[in-house]
Formats: structure tokens, sequence, C-alpha cells
């Protein structure tokens, strides 16, 4: 945690101004607008994760994707990117996009990255008998293997096609900042599913687990 808090004390996004001071060391203490509600949003998943760990064996698949959507840690990245494409003006009024990403275009995308997570990192989930999963919860619920993985598959591919209607409305409306910033974030679960199969961590088949047909 200590190396996260130096390197955010630290970075500098070039659009927004320096408005710190010098700490007992003389050294620059940045505290551009985009700070606070970055450490915002970093709390929030703190929280999570520790109402996660507390989780007992007969918590709901809605407990569990209430905390999901949080821990996957999209939105503190949703703050970096929106402050990172936001024009000085804005961004040194601590403002930054339109975009609402709790309840606009992106609203699914937190969720999106959960269920993905879930799917591709099953077969290790199952093994190691992890019950911090979408497809686990159904499979304790009763479903097989089988027809809880491909719910929730179907659940995921439903969502991202929902995500990118949403996305594709509002580019028509949005500023050249927000399409952009819409244009990077709606191709994230693309670039996570491409790092987690590549990724020795999840090396193994998602379906390894499955009974043959």
């Amino acid at each position: 945690m200590g190396a996260l808090h130096h390197a955010v004390q630290t970075t500098n996004f070039g659009n927004t101004p320096q408005i710190g001071d010098t700490d007992q060391s003389d050294n620059l203490v940045l505290k551009e607008s985009w700070k606070l509600p970055f450490w915002a949003e970093m709390a929030t998943v703190a929280r999570a994760l520790r109402a996660e760990s507390s989780l007992r064996s007969g918590f709901s698949m809605h407990e569990w994707l209430e905390l999901r959507v949080v821990t996957i840690t999209c939105r503190p990245l949703l703050t970096l990117l929106r402050f990172a494409l936001a024009p000085p003006t804005l961004a040194a009024a601590g403002r930054n996009t339109n975009i609402d990403t709790s309840a606009g275009p992106l609203e699914l995308l937190p969720l999106i990255l959960g269920l993905e997570n879930d799917i591709l990192g099953f077969s290790k989930d199952y093994t190691r008998h992890n019950p911090m999963s979408a497809i686990q919860l159904l499979i304790r619920d009763g479903w097989t293997k089988e027809s809880a993985y491909q719910r929730v598959l179907e659940l995921h591919n439903a969502r991202v096609m929902e995500m990118l209607s949403r996305v594709e409305t509002d580019r028509k409306k949005a500023s050249a900042e927000e399409r952009k910033l819409l244009d990077i974030a709606s191709t994230w679960p693309w670039a996570m599913s491409e790092w987690m199969i590549g990724c020795k961590r999840y090396s193994m088949d998602p379906l390894a687990s499955l009974p043959s047909p």
C-alpha cells in the first residue's frame, strides 16, 4: 500500500495544476484534483474486500455480486481515465467528463469484468474449492457444473452486448474526450480476457473441470 500511495502522490497527469506544498523533507506533495476521488474509490474497494473476507458459507448471489462489482477495482481505474482525458479547464476545477460511470453507459462494466474473471478463473476456483465465484455459487445451489458455467457465460455476453449498445448511443452526443473514454473503457473486457488467457496464473482450461458430454 505504501508503494501505491507514493506512486499516486508523485504522479501528475500534466493537465492538472499542482496545488500542493512541501512536506517536512521539502518533497513536493501533489494534490491534483483527481487524487481525492481516486482515494475515495480505493477506500470503497478496501471496505468491500474486508466485507468479502467476512462472508460466511450461506451468502447469496446478490450479496456476492454486490461486493464483486466493487472488488474488481474497475472504478478507481475509471477515475484515473476520466481525469487523464479531461480538458485542463475541467481538471483544474476538480471536474472530469460528463460520463456517469455509476449509472451511464459504463454502469455494467464492473459486473462484466467480475463475471469474466469468474468464467476464465473457473477451473482454478473449482479445483481449489474457492466459493467466491458466481459459477461456484450456482453449483452450491444445485446447478450442474456445465449448466452453471453456461448460465454465467450467457449473462456475461448479454451484459457486454447491452453495454456496447448503450456506449454506441451515448457516443453520438458525447464530446471528443467522452467518446475517447467510452472507446477505451469499453475495450477493457477484451483486454482483461487477453491478459487472463495468456497469464500463467490462469493457464488452466476453464472447461477442464466440466464433465465430458
